[in-house]
């Protein structure tokens, strides 16, 4: 006999891959204990950035001061990205998006400035102090230029040695001579002492190996040759303009509209004529704007004062849109999209609020204060100007929803003011104070310049730029100037206009419908990350939802006789009554994606009930138990016995209870205070005397998680989300990281009194006497507050990623969603599986009329499925267990549902079925998906058991063997095949 045995060592690493975690964070980011990532120097700098605030639990440093990615020191927050490495391993100098320097590409001036390294001994003064043209030399022949301005004398080349970076010093004709095959040359040669010199004709450049003659891209120039699209070809290039505008000579004009300029003045918002130069009061402003911006598409025009307002006007309507936006320093419009963003230097932050004053969200709050912004919505990206925390300023580049941040251009001793953007060209402009010049860079950060001597000496406040046209205007007048002709200025109008932008409808182009248009997402941000183009970010106060939209935080609380649903609107607090019973309530969950309620009364009992109504169904158990939890995926009831000594698993349909199984999962002599369900990781845990357990959902793999050491004061709270642990006790709130197997003890400066009853990201719920209180979990601030009954027994956070019809049960309007329908003449919805039930679940008794009638068995031959004629104002209604067909003709079972052949004349009943995907195993029945792990585990997933069928059995020959090594501390646990 030959005994082959497996090892397998299970510790935290195996904890983990069982738990999903495989999210792996850069080497400058910081991983939250919910797994996302955030950049490594927000760690620890006084401001939680993770939504379950993990990023400044248990921190080293002090206010001000941010942690090094090792953890061996701090550092002065002003001092990262400063250019200077303070950290040991240099963690906080790395993946900067402001630097008080100039960007690696970069070239710095003695004076500070930054430009393109390839402007280096170019033989123009792009530095204003002339340093980029110092120690370049004389590079006229007989000597020669290399790359970054670096002149080698004639011995230098072909000498045998590299001087220049790309080798241009070492050419392959070098020792050649033209008369053997033109010396190696593609084009022209002439002969010169070191070799042979290779020449190319117009439109066309010499390649480093010094022989072949390469295609010029005219187009790579930093500036032109053309106004807005260059199509580059061999030996030459094409201009080209985008639609709506027409060549003519070298510049693009707009085909239809005049262009106009929007601008402020002292009396209010005005439109200036640039071809009549006549302008046109449009709206009286009580107060001075400090900003302004329009969406055409829309006839709408908005501005800002110093006291924190915006207003909107449209229809020769003024309204105030948003109050109390304090430092508002610019505003720019989502034109494709109606969204309003703006930047604050008071907060330090960019906002986007919608056009409707529904809600406003932060888009940017770190790293620097965001003063000019413009916006591109039709490449989704947006553009602004940023005052660093160490005193750099950059040009900044980002989604629309702050995604994909980087920085373009660094400007800081350019004191800048005024980012504009001319749409067509694809490029921003902004005026530089310090070199009285126009500067100018592509939207992708290419195409650096400068337009010097175009002010005059005078000192510019504004810039607009379109057609190839500058703008600008300094204390008194507005100036036109020809880029191609600085010198020449041209007067337009002798007014102040302190705020300024072009208006035309070239600059808001439509294109194509954007992503935003099918999205049912109220605050709907433009992004270059997310696979479908954009990012739904709800208001303060709302949680987004997987469907797109945005809803209120909601829980469901139960006392002894009566349970209810408690939704935490903006105005306060709205309740509803769910259930009320004679039973004594022990305890309840809820199954979310059926609609049902679970709970155990006092005599050990386990009952179900549909969400609207209807009578309980009690549910087989194999012992009187007293406490239940659903598991969401496969609906299967957690319990646990009285006694405390055991807990298992059943798996039961409300439709057919008598169907159900059960399975004892776990007993000990200890007692087992409480269970939590992670269905979305497929685990199990429990509260074991002041230890946390865990196992697969199906019983396996069993392991000691935790011990609390403090005894908690109230309940154990799991939130799934951050995949967590929370509990009180009398030295203050602690939290358990499962990602990282780490414990946090807050102390009393998280002051949460009471019990903490839940918690899901981002809020913990607590109770106090007759209160429910909702705190925030990023830094501990209550959030709202709710009067409650007496008598409180438990709290379930409402799942809302899986809620459906549910939700309208606190809805004011009078629908119901699909598939619970509207008793007639009230706002009570039922489930559709109480049409035709035989019971009168509607007021009126609505809900059985127009029925077919019901077979004693459900599922019987022959059994008729096609209801009476009906007339348009009387839909067909299916009994209790079945659905209707999509044409409405007749009603199938739902156990013929996705089962794999058609029922329903249009063959509706198998549309949408669910796909497998790999690594899942479908049930026989076609109606379910379920983890291939999950196959054979001892309890059936699928409502048919195929699951569980054709599996290995254990025998006495082959069998297979677990050993706890530590039962109380980490476990290690051993297990291992004995065949014969």
């Amino acid at each position: 006999m030959e005994l082959r045995p497996l090892l397998c060592m299970v510790a935290l690493s195996c904890l983990k891959m069982i738990s999903g975690y495989n999210q792996t964070c850069r080497q400058d980011q910081w991983q939250c204990d919910d797994g996302t990532c955030i950049r490594h120097s927000w760690r620890c700098d006084g401001g939680s950035d993770c939504i379950d605030g993990s990023d400044e639990l248990d921190c080293l440093c002090g206010p001000g001061e941010a942690e090094c990615a090792d953890g061996s020191s701090c550092v002065k927050v002003s001092s990262v990205c400063d250019g200077q490495a303070h950290c040991p391993d240099g963690s906080h100098e790395r993946m900067c998006t402001q630097n008080a320097g100039c960007l690696p590409n970069d070239w710095s001036c003695n004076n500070g400035l930054c430009i393109p390294i390839e402007l280096r001994c170019n033989g123009r003064n792009d530095c204003a102090d002339n340093s980029d043209e110092e120690a370049c030399g004389p590079c006229g022949d007989p000597r020669l230029c290399c790359l970054g301005g670096i002149c080698l004398t004639a011995t230098k080349r072909c000498d045998g040695i590299t001087q220049c970076s790309d080798g241009r010093d070492e050419p392959a004709s070098c020792g050649k001579k033209c008369y053997e095959a033109d010396g190696g040359c593609s084009h022209a040669c002439v002969d010169q002492p070191w070799g042979a010199e290779c020449h190319c004709p117009a439109g066309m450049l010499l390649s480093a190996n010094g022989v072949n003659c390469e295609d010029l891209n005219e187009c790579s120039q930093p500036y032109g040759p053309c106004q807005q699209l260059c199509i580059n070809t061999p030996g030459t290039f094409a201009c080209r303009c985008r639609d709506g505008f027409k060549m003519q000579g070298n510049t693009c004009q707009a085909q239809e509209n005049v262009t106009k300029i929007l601008t402020t003045r002292k009396e209010g918002i005005g439109l200036l004529n640039l071809k009549t130069r006549e302008i046109e009061n449009l709206y009286t402003a009580d107060r001075k704007p400090v900003a302004i911006t329009y969406d055409l598409a829309r006839g709408t025009i908005y501005w800002a004062d110093q006291q924190g307002r915006i207003y909107k006007a449209q229809d020769q309507k003024i309204s105030t849109l948003y109050d109390g936006q304090m430092g508002i320093g610019s505003l720019a419009c989502d034109w494709l999209n109606g969204h309003l963003y703006w930047t604050s230097t008071e907060t330090k932050s960019l906002y986007a609020g919608s056009a409707d004053g529904r809600g406003v969200a932060v888009v940017m709050a770190k790293d620097g204060t965001p003063l000019d912004l413009v916006l591109l919505p039709t490449e989704r990206s947006m553009f602004w100007m940023n005052k660093g925390e160490n005193g750099g300023t950059t040009i900044e580049k980002a989604g629309m929803d702050g995604s994909k941040r980087l920085s373009l251009a660094v400007i800081t001793a350019e004191l800048p003011r005024g980012l504009t953007l001319d749409v067509a060209s694809r490029r921003l402009y902004w005026i530089s104070d310090f070199k009285m010049s126009i500067e100018t860079v592509k939207c992708d950060g290419s195409g650096r310049d400068t337009f010097w001597d175009v002010f005059k000496g005078k000192t510019a406040r504004t810039l607009a730029v379109f057609e190839g046209m500058f703008y600008w205007a300094d204390e008194k007048y507005l100036w036109q100037i020809d880029p191609n002709e600085p010198k020449q200025s041209k007067f337009i109008l002798k007014a102040s206009s302190p705020h300024m932008i072009v208006y035309h409808s070239l600059q808001q182009p439509q294109g194509a419908p954007g992503p935003c248009v099918s999205s049912r997402c109220p605050l709907c941000l433009l992004s270059n990350m997310e696979p479908v183009g954009h990012t739904c970010v709800c208001p303060k106060g709302l949680l987004s939802q997987p469907d797109g939209t945005c809803s209120y935080f909601k829980l469901v609380y139960t006392t002894p006789t009566s349970m209810y649903m408690l939704e935490f609107a903006e105005k306060e607090p709205k309740k509803k009554l769910l259930l009320r019973t004679t039973d004594d309530i022990e305890s309840f969950d809820i199954d979310w994606r059926s609609g049902s309620i679970m709970w155990t009364n006092g005599t050990g009992h386990l009952k179900g009930q549909w969400f609207t109504g209807g009578e309980p169904v009690h549910i087989p158990t194999p012992a009187p138990v007293c406490l239940v939890r659903v598991s969401q995926q496969t609906g299967n009831l957690i319990w646990r016995s009285c006694d405390a000594l055991s807990f298992g698993v059943t798996g039961v349909s409300i439709t057919l209870p008598d169907h159900s199984f059960f399975k004892t999962l776990y007993q000990t002599r200890r007692e087992v205070k409480d269970l939590y369900v992670d269905w979305k990781r497929g685990l199990l845990y429990w509260l074991e005397d002041s230890c946390v357990h865990s196992m697969t959902l199906s019983g396996g793999n069993e392991q000691n998680v935790f011990c609390m050491g403090e005894q908690a004061s109230g309940h154990l709270a799991f939130d799934r989300r951050s995949n967590s642990f929370l509990w009180n006790t009398f030295s203050g709130l602690h939290i358990m990281s499962l990602l990282k197997m780490k414990k946090y003890s807050l102390g009393k400066g998280w002051n949460i009194p009471g019990t903490i009853e839940a918690a899901s990201e981002p809020y913990i719920v607590s109770s106090t006497r007759n209160t429910i209180t909702l705190w925030g979990r990023r830094d501990g601030t209550r959030v709202a507050e709710a009067n409650i009954e007496k008598g409180l027994v438990s709290v379930v956070v409402a799942e809302l990623e899986l809620m459906s019809g549910t939700t309208s049960m606190i809805s004011q309007e009078q629908s119901c969603r699909f598939p619970s329908v509207l008793c007639e003449g009230t706002s009570l919805c039922i489930s559709q599986a109480q049409l035709c039930d035989g019971r009168r679940d509607c007021p009126d008794g609505s809900d059985e009329k127009a029925c077919v009638d019901a077979c004693s068995n459900p599922d019987e031959v022959g059994c008729p499925t096609v209801a009476a004629k009906t007339s348009k104002t009387t839909p067909l209604k299916c009994r209790f267990g079945s659905k209707a067909c999509r044409d409405g003709s007749e009603c199938v079972l739902l156990s013929h549902v996705c089962d794999g052949e058609k029922d329903c004349r249009d063959g509706s009943d198998e549309e949408d079925c669910e796909q497998c995907q790999e690594g899942q195993f479908q049930c026989a029945n076609g109606r379910k998906c379920i983890d291939q792990k999950q196959v054979c585990d001892g309890s059936p997933q699928c409502q048919d058991r195929s699951d569980e069928l054709g599996c290995w059995v254990p025998t006495k020959s082959c069998a297979l063997r677990c050993e706890r090594l530590s039962p109380y501390e980490w476990p290690f646990i051993k297990c291992f095949f004995l065949c014969a």
